[in-house]
């Protein structure tokens, strides 16, 4: 290993292993300040006539030095921690294991003290039983938290698709791309969905009405509903289409919010 643009030739040594430090207790910790490797380091690959990964001054193999950068130096260190917590993590479960069996042993031992066999194995078999009932009722718990998390996924991808959807709907009725987010929002809070066990699309309601189809649902919502989201003709009749309530102020100049407002004058209106 040697420092890159130093004033003269040097070479340190790192010891990597020194980061297995012990805390406290004498469980081994890992320590990350002691990998700390100093961006400048070249790391040399090739030591003597073996041609190792070794570090040397990077002519006894005759090897091409390597430098290293600090990303790859903590890419590099990163696994090894990966790797040293993964093993440590399973040293523990095992020594954890067996240290809560030899603790239920001795418990069991203890309650048996002075029991009669048929009294012990009553005694056996309860504890059985509970053992059971713990990992039944942990069974029952996980699976509870599954089916919650799959209705959850399953909600987000229905209202996913249902979005995608009306988008291409409201697209192909001229709704102007400044406005469709704001009659989606709205014509969602008009209509009621139906979905069979399948997830798909079985029945939408509209106020009083109910539609087989999406596209049905929205082409009869547009007509009392969706002209506020439509760019309004040049001239003559219809030409304030879209300018609710008097206002001026051209659609693509509106905020959702102002639009959302519009349409709710105008379901009113209908009334």
């Amino acid at each position: 290993m040697q420092i890159k643009n130093a004033p003269s030739a040097r070479t340190h040594t790192h010891t990597f292993h020194s980061a297995r430090s012990f805390d406290n207790d004498g469980v081994p910790a890992f320590d990350p300040d002691r990998y700390a490797v100093p961006s400048s380091i070249a790391f040399i690959e090739g030591e003597g006539g073996e041609g190792g990964a070794g570090v040397g001054d990077g002519n006894a193999g005759g090897g091409a030095p390597k430098t290293l950068t600090q990303e790859q130096v903590n890419g590099l260190l990163a696994k090894e921690r990966k790797a040293w917590e993964a093993k440590l993590a399973s040293a523990t479960g095992e020594a954890t294991s067996k240290l809560q069996a030899e603790l239920d042993a001795l418990k069991a031992a203890h309650e048996d003290a002075g029991k009669s066999a048929a009294e012990k194995a009553q005694a056996a078999a309860a504890r059985e039983r509970a053992v059971i009932e713990a990992k039944l009722n942990d069974t029952t718990r996980a699976l509870a938290e599954r089916e919650a998390l799959i209705a959850t996924r399953t909600q987000e991808l229905r209202d996913t698709r249902l979005d995608h959807e009306l988008n291409g709907h409201l697209a192909v009725r001229k709704v102007l791309p400044q406005a469709q987010r704001a009659a989606m929002l709205v014509f969602k809070a008009d209509a009621k969905f139906e979905y069979d066990d399948a997830g798909t699309l079985t029945a939408v309601d509209v106020g009083n009405k109910r539609f087989d189809s999406l596209a049905l649902a929205i082409d009869d919502w547009m007509i009392s509903n969706g002209s506020i989201y439509v760019a309004a003709a040049q001239g003559g009749a219809g030409s304030r289409a879209g300018t609710a309530g008097g206002s001026t102020v051209p659609l693509i100049k509106r905020s959702t919010e102002e639009l959302i407002a519009d349409a709710d004058r105008l379901r009113k209106a209908a009334r």
